[in-house]
């Protein structure tokens, strides 16, 4: 059989028309089945690029059946007997397999000898060449020997590398003298100090339905992963237990610990390291010639594969420096003529950095730097001028890179500087009062909490003592014009100017009408407000934060054999990995955020605090979202279904909520019929003992300082929400508020991370003279830095890159099943990705769809090669990988 053409054959050809074959036993050479033929290409449609060598897609064998009445009566008449093993692993020595051995163990509980992997012999492909990490190898099973269900493997030690180690893909078993093939798909680093090491089979149970052979193996290795211990973890470990946020403050440096009364906080991933008297953690010690501190414990199964790793060191260094290096400023002295001041000299200052080759040259100009340049941000390129434009700002606020805060505005705040007078104006001769009634014209996005920090924000010094921030709290108001443009109509800035005094607040409203260069800098501190929020809570919070919880407690209650655990898997891939990076180098002390963005260090406390008074689960998911933030009403007619009732969007023209429920659906409708073939009443389901105890450990363990908002889990229906919820969180949404940060960040005056200075006041006339004779000056030196710019600039394009090995909604390894209902599901999953992909082009296309304009691809389910050269977001990977 032939490979699908969008695949890359297991082999490492990259061909389209190639034929792939799959070694069977001794006598020679076995043909792919066809289901091989419906994965379509990875991420890439309708676009399809040959895949790296690297890229971990395999080929499918023949899909395991079930064991019928006739074929266990013939096995158990049969001699012993060889059984063909496909092993595929990263890491070999020349064409040796690496030192081990494996054993199969059947569904009965019979096992088989234990042969070295060094018996292995490399695979060949139909036309004689070996194919890359591939080995065959012949293992003798006992007469009798049932379907395999587990394969126990190990590393062999090696004296002078205690740590030794391989990356083991997958392992294939294929039984002439039966009727199934049986895969089990590992992914994992198999370590010699792991002893044997068990993975399960494709083949699926839940617990009360486990075979006999496999119970105590099931057993094990729950316990294997839950085991409570308090000592240090070793890279090695497999260790799964809960910790607060203990691990953001240095000796010279201490942070609040996250998590508990006083900072309510979802809790990660406990490294055992020991603690100061305070109860924070021990920073880890740099190895010798490193700058960079050695990396926190995760479990070994949670780490980067080799490729992902290197590509994420490169970020790691990058998001690690504290600073921009003296090579990068003499560049930029080079090209502006100024070094001694921090902010920028003009705005044609900033333009030249994206037609410069300062990035390029500052990494050593060669092909492995080349993704440093800084191509023009899409809010920039071939509109220079767009972030000036207010129809621009209410075009973000839909569709931008934080599009979930828009609110509908049903009456003035109460206590806010912004009065009805000043929308009056701009509602083209409407009456306010029947505008806020009408609960559909008029919107807002509110900060105003923020005020309740800015005391200790602004009295934040940099390196010398000098007051480093001067930010403001905010609130926008918008008004969606009879042209179906949303437009801010008004801004209010809110300041504290008593320290001792907070709650003596100083507010202002500013308006388009009014003077045009105060009301630049009223958007400009409004947008630096939502890039602080968007990026600690939209985005940190919401996204990264939450799921380390859900995969701690997916390992330590679910078997790896569980049709949920499975189900799960691709969603929580390398994030754990993606977070540890993430404390360690953007929001600990001295990181990232605390050196870029107005919030500082006091940053992660803002977010506990959004989370303690905000977060509820039932809210997270996009429909429950929608409905919260009053963007979606009651309606019987209405396409939108929450918690027994049918809604509808207020606004028709929201690209976020529009393409995302296309999302939503899909993924709800692919869990609800994944489910139904192994719960196929919901007494199955209160009966499953490791399901309950996730859900439990998930509220009680994993957002402990979360009392309410947790839905039942008594029905089919109750986990299809429940498990819709979590993969939306880990790829629509993350999808939304990650991949098109460059777009709109990477030009700092659309977006400027920090604030620095107040309002011009007219009551200081020489201050006001020099602002209104040069409002590009005093713009500049309010807004980011060069070396806050820079910085910023250079992260958030790295995070909006695609790693080459991501897997989109859709992908999955062939043969990660054998089920033919649930390969059907999944088939008609993947067409309906398919069919959202042209709908978002459609949508697109339309010009009556304003925010749309120039195009909203973040939630377009896959990437688009040209798109990516130019780091514009499209595409939606399975996990939060980044």
């Amino acid at each position: 059989m032939l490979c699908s053409g969008a695949l890359r054959c297991a082999c490492g050809s990259g061909s389209q028309t190639r034929q792939c074959w799959t070694a069977g036993s001794a006598k020679g050479f076995r043909p792919l089945s066809k289901l091989s033929q419906q994965v379509p290409a990875r991420g890439h449609f309708p676009f399809v690029s040959p895949r790296p060598t690297s890229a971990r897609v395999f080929a499918i064998a023949e899909p395991a059946q079930e064991t019928s009445i006739g074929t266990a009566d013939r096995l158990s008449k049969q001699q012993a007997r060889d059984v063909s093993v496909v092993i595929t692993t990263s890491a070999s020595d020349g064409d040796h397999c690496p030192g081990g051995e494996i054993i199969l163990v059947g569904e009965n509980g019979q096992a088989s000898t234990a042969v070295s992997l060094k018996q292995a012999k490399p695979r060949f492909s139909q036309d004689g060449r070996p194919q890359d990490r591939a080995f065959d190898l012949l293992v003798s099973v006992p007469d009798g020997f049932s379907r395999v269900g587990a394969i126990k493997i190990r590393k062999s030690e090696q004296p002078l590398k205690p740590d030794s180690r391989f990356w083991l893909e997958r392992v294939e078993i294929e039984d002439e003298d039966s009727d199934f093939t049986t895969a089990a798909f590992a992914e994992a680093w198999v370590y010699a100090k792991h002893k044997w090491r068990t993975f399960f089979t494709n083949q699926v149970h839940l617990p009360d339905q486990t075979p006999a052979g496999l119970l105590a193996l099931r057993a094990e290795e729950l316990q294997a992963l839950s085991q409570e211990c308090k000592a240090e973890r070793h890279p090695s470990d497999r260790i799964y237990n809960y910790d607060v946020y203990n691990d953001l403050g240095k000796a010279n440096a201490p942070r609040p610990i996250l998590g508990g009364s006083q900072y309510p906080y979802p809790r990660r991933m406990r490294t055992g390291r020991p603690l100061h008297a305070d109860g924070s953690e021990v920073e880890p010690s740099k190895p010798f010639g490193s700058p960079f501190p050695e990396d926190r414990y995760i479990p070994s199964d949670e780490s980067f594969s080799t490729e992902k790793q290197s590509q994420f060191t490169r970020n790691q260094m990058i998001a690690g420096l504290p600073g921009i290096t003296d090579t990068l400023f003499e560049k930029f002295k080079a090209l502006t003529g100024r070094h001694d001041q921090a902010s920028f000299a003009s705005i044609s200052a900033i333009d030249k950095l994206y037609d410069s080759d300062i990035w390029q040259e500052s990494h050593g100009g060669t092909d492995h730097h080349r993704h440093f340049r800084a191509p023009k941000p899409f809010v920039y390129a071939g509109r220079s001028t767009a972030w000036e434009m207010d129809q621009e700002m209410g075009r973000q606020a839909l569709a931008g890179q934080n599009p979930c805060m828009l609110c509908p505005l049903t009456s003035i705040p109460m206590g806010s500087a912004i009065t009805a007078e000043h929308l009056m104006s701009a509602v083209e001769g409407q009456n306010v009062q029947d505008l806020l009634k009408e609960g559909c014209r008029l919107f807002e996005v509110d900060y105003s909490f923020l005020s309740s920090f800015l005391p200790q924000v602004n009295q934040q010094k940099d390196k010398d003592g000098n007051a480093r921030i001067f930010m403001y709290a905010s609130r926008a108001v918008f008004y969606l014009t009879n042209h179906g443009h949303l437009r801010p109509i008004a801004i209010e800035l809110i300041d504290v100017p008593d320290s001792s005094n907070p709650q003596a607040l100083v507010a202002k409203a500013y308006t388009p009408d009014g003077d045009a260069d105060l009301w630049r800098l009223a958007k400009a501190y409004f947008t630096n407000n939502d890039c602080n929020y968007h990026q600690m809570v939209s985005h940190w919070l919401r996204t990264h934060a939450v799921t380390e919880p859900y995969i701690i407690a997916t390992r330590r209650n679910l078997s790896a054999m569980h049709p949920v655990a499975v189900l799960l898997q691709p969603h929580f891939k390398y994030t754990m990995a993606a977070d540890r990076v993430a404390r360690a180098n953007l929001f600990g002390a001295g990181g990232f955020i605390e050196t870029t963005f107005s919030m500082g260090e006091y940053a992660m406390r803002m977010c506990s605090s959004v989370y303690d008074q905000h977060w509820h689960f039932d809210t997270e998911g996009l429909p429950g979202d929608l409905v919260n933030r009053n963007m979606a009403v009651e309606d019987p007619k209405g396409d939108i279904s929450w918690k027994g009732k049918q809604y509808k969007q207020v606004l028709q023209d929201y690209p976020y909520a529009d393409d995302g429920m296309l999302i939503w659906n899909a993924l709800h409708q692919w869990v609800f019929s994944y489910l139904k073939v192994y719960y196929t009443d919901d007494s199955l389901l209160i009966a499953d003992k490791e399901l309950m105890a996730w859900w439990k450990e998930i509220q009680e363990k994993g957002h402990p300082d979360k009392k309410t908002g947790w839905p039942q889990l008594k029905t089919v229906e109750d986990l299809t929400d429940i498990i819709t919820t979590m993969l939306w969180i880990c790829s629509g949404h993350h999808a939304a508020v990650n991949f098109g940060q460059y777009s709109y960040y990477g030009y700092m005056p659309n977006c400027p991370s920090a604030t620095h200075q107040p309002m011009p006041d007219e009551k200081d006339p020489a201050a006001w003279k020099a602002f209104k004779d040069n409002p590009d000056r005093k713009f500049l030196d309010i807004v980011s830095t060069r070396a806050e710019t820079m910085s910023v600039m250079t992260v958030v394009q790295l995070l909006s890159i695609h790693d080459p090995e991501e897997e989109y909604l859709g992908d999955r390894a062939p043969g990660w099943t054998s089920n033919p209902e649930v390969l059907q599901a999944f088939s008609e999953f993947q067409a309906t990705m398919r069919s959202i992909q042209e709908a978002v082009t459609c949508r697109n296309s339309d010009v009556s769809r304003k925010a749309r304009f120039p195009g909203y691809t973040l939630l377009a389910p896959y990437t688009n090669p040209e798109q990516q050269k130019l780091i514009r977001g499209q595409g939606v990977p399975n996990s939060i990988s980044i």
